[in-house]
């Protein structure tokens, strides 16, 4: 079986099964979501977003069986942590060897999983200073080894020209701006929680970081078949995917920054 063969079959089964499970989920919400009573937790950290409240909403009620299946197998919020670490990491690897459909459905289990260890958390009483870092700790290196299997691809990869002999080198720059902007995003309210100020605002938050690159990354040999057959460079889809999400953190971190130091300098 060709590769091409192979990462078509790889996505296409789990885009037909999971688009049919995600569009009647959004049928069913839809009925519930008008009497049903918002979410506290939601409400608290929404921010202006890619990601409105009802879809917010709707991944919270679409992941409680998994929840309730993992406190039923007795695991931990740190061992939901370390799964979506280990997943981050394989992701990692599978961007870097150019299986793209592969390396954004584990994406998107990884992701799904750091949903889930914080409200495993607060659903066990669990909640600790130390799961929190480690949570915190473990995004970044999952989302630093994926953008460094990214870099690595691209960066091997001269045989892209779309945009002449130095494209590999634009978009490994590109790459490493959205991983530098992904984790500024995250220090600077770290930072600024230090001494005793914080905002959740900005468009490019880790969420809508992992749901963009999971999105592209799924449907790329689907994209692939149709640029492809009209002459046109496969990796379009996913260079304008890293590239959104590098204008987009630096503009989330700038606007963090930004707030974070209006609120310092006015708790004076």
């Amino acid at each position: 079986m060709s590769y091409n063969t192979r990462d078509i079959i790889i996505s296409l089964l789990p885009v037909i099964i999971l688009n049919g499970i995600v569009i009647l989920s959004w049928i069913v919400f839809a009925f519930i979501y008008p009497h049903r009573e918002k979410t506290e937790e939601i409400l608290k950290r929404m921010h202006p977003s890619f990601f409105g409240l009802f879809l917010r909403e709707w991944s919270y009620w679409i992941l409680y069986p998994f929840l309730l299946g993992c406190n039923a197998l007795r695991l931990t919020p740190n061992m939901i942590t370390g799964i979506s670490l280990m997943l981050g990491f394989v992701s990692g690897y599978h961007y870097f060897r150019g299986n793209f459909a592969t390396a954004g459905w584990i994406l998107a289990a990884s992701g799904a999983f750091d949903m889930l260890d914080g409200r495993l958390a607060r659903m066990t009483n669990r909640v600790t200073r130390e799961g929190a870092f480690f949570d915190s700790c473990a995004d970044r290196f999952s989302e630093a080894a994926i953008f460094i299997g990214l870099a690595m691809y691209f960066g091997l990869n001269r045989s892209i020209v779309i945009f002449g002999e130095l494209t590999w080198a634009y978009i490994l720059l590109i790459t490493l701006i959205a991983m530098s902007g992904s984790e500024i995003v995250s220090y600077v309210k770290a930072r600024g929680e230090s001494v005793g100020v914080t905002t959740n605002m900005g468009l490019m938050q880790r969420a809508e970081r992992v749901g963009v690159l999971a999105f592209f990354s799924v449907f790329y040999p689907f994209f692939k078949i149709f640029l492809v057959s009209n002459g046109l460079d496969e990796h379009l889809p996913l260079m304008f995917a890293i590239a959104f999400i590098a204008v987009f953190s630096v503009q989330t971190a700038i606007t963090r920054m930004v707030i974070l130091f209006r609120k310092i300098r006015d708790s004076k």
